[in-house]
């Protein structure tokens, strides 16, 4: 059995698990040099990076053979810093927008 420093089961000290250590906070892309809050969802086919997944869901467009991605900018999303988000609105209107982005990513499956 292999030894790991780690947490000891009561009752099963034969058993040792690891602690997993904490994930970084920043990412990088290996192809694009990107770096980004690992919250953000990043495509490894256009190299956008979105705020979300539901952002990067809706900008996929699902075909026949393969997967295309739209342009962010005709999502209606703004780019800040690097990362594409939902334009600035009142929180209602915000609101409405996500669910028809998010309604156009699940029309398109």
């Amino acid at each position: 059995m292999l030894a790991f420093p780690g947490i000891v089961n009561p009752g099963r000290e034969d058993l040792i698990y690891m602690t997993a250590p904490a994930l970084p906070r920043i990412a990088t892309c290996g192809a694009c040099s990107a770096t980004f809050d690992r919250d953000a969802c990043h495509c490894a086919s256009c190299h956008a990076t979105f705020a979300d997944v539901e952002l990067f869901a809706a900008h996929r467009q699902p075909t026949r053979t393969r997967s295309l991605c739209k342009r962010p900018v005709d999502l209606g999303l703004v780019e800040r810093d690097g990362v594409w988000h939902l334009a600035p609105m009142p929180p209602a209107d915000r609101l409405a927008r996500y669910r028809a982005i998010r309604a156009q990513a699940e029309a398109t499956d």
